[in-house]
């Protein structure tokens, strides 16, 4: 059936509305959760849970293991701030806390409940010997962030920790393959849709058509692909003859880095694909009802 120019330009359009709104929905940030009773702190990475309730620190460190969590120590010196944070978020009367350090292995040194040195050198407070018969000592944390010696019997509060232990793709799909050189995950879908198909598929996955960036990101999704195949990529024009736009909004133009097939022919048509020469992924334009294999990214957990 014959489709005038305004028709054209009328379905390119839904598919521009239709994509952005797509990146808008699957930027929307993910809330880590643990448990109910855990305290997220961002600039940390981390759970958090102050127990006001005091305990020697054999008996603080199996509380925090029964919860799957581990007796909380500094593992930098900004760390020390989680105490004050967790005390003026929930209002409890805890000046102290006992850390997951320990001389029990009489090794010259305080030993973190992971079995290493101290992450940075601590300045603990009372620096006299020990007292006689005394079997270990134990490290605890003030408000101020002081640190001090303590009998490792003596009953403090405690924090326990609990690191967000994320695979490298936000996703359970194993058919996404992580590269660590661009942060992103991505996967080669052998179903051949069209190119507004293939964008809906990537969505609903929580990822976005492919997007070449750099030069190394040319390198590592050109090896995914079969050579001289045609697949899907996030580039799209309105209209025949408009400027090129990926799918996160931005002009095409405006990245730093492109490798065309033929850059004469790039305004052929309105939806981008990409195809591999010598082991690069350069771009290409072809019609967006073509139906062919895709390529789907995604940003990889931090």
């Amino acid at each position: 059936m014959y489709q005038s120019v305004g028709d054209e330009a009328s379905t390119m359009w839904q598919y521009r509305v239709f994509i952005l709104s797509l990146v808008i929905s699957a930027s929307c940030k993910r809330v880590p959760f643990y448990r109910k009773d855990y305290v997220y702190l961002e600039n940390f990475q981390a759970f958090y849970k102050l127990h006001e309730i005091a305990e020697s620190w054999t008996a603080a460190f199996d509380v925090c293991e029964s919860e799957d969590s581990h007796l909380f120590y500094p593992t930098d010196r900004e760390e020390a701030t989680v105490l004050q944070t967790l005390v003026n978020a929930t209002a409890k009367n805890v000046t102290d806390v006992v850390l997951g350090l320990t001389d029990d292995f009489h090794l010259g040194e305080f030993i973190t409940v992971h079995g290493k040195s101290t992450p940075f050198p601590l300045f603990v407070t009372a620096d006299e010997p020990p007292p006689a018969g005394l079997e270990s000592e134990c490290v605890f944390l003030d408000f101020n962030k002081n640190y001090l010696r303590a009998d490792c019997n003596q009953r403090l509060s405690f924090i326990c920790k609990k690191v967000e232990n994320l695979p490298p793709c936000p996703t359970i799909d194993n058919n996404y393959v992580y590269q660590n050189s661009t942060g992103k995950c991505y996967k080669v879908n052998s179903h051949k849709q069209t190119w507004q198909e293939a964008m809906s598929t990537c969505y609903n996955e929580g990822a976005l058509l492919v997007i070449i960036d750099d030069r190394v990101e040319a390198e590592i999704v050109g090896r995914m692909l079969t050579h001289d195949v045609l697949y899907h990529a996030g580039i799209y024009r309105i209209r025949k003859g408009d400027d090129l736009f990926t799918v996160k909004g931005t002009r095409l133009d405006h990245n730093a880095f492109q490798l065309w097939y033929s850059y004469d022919k790039k305004d052929e048509n309105n939806c981008g694909a990409v195809r591999r020469i010598s082991d690069l992924a350069y771009y290409y334009t072809h019609g967006c009802d073509e139906r062919r294999e895709f390529v789907c990214e995604m940003k990889a957990n931090c």
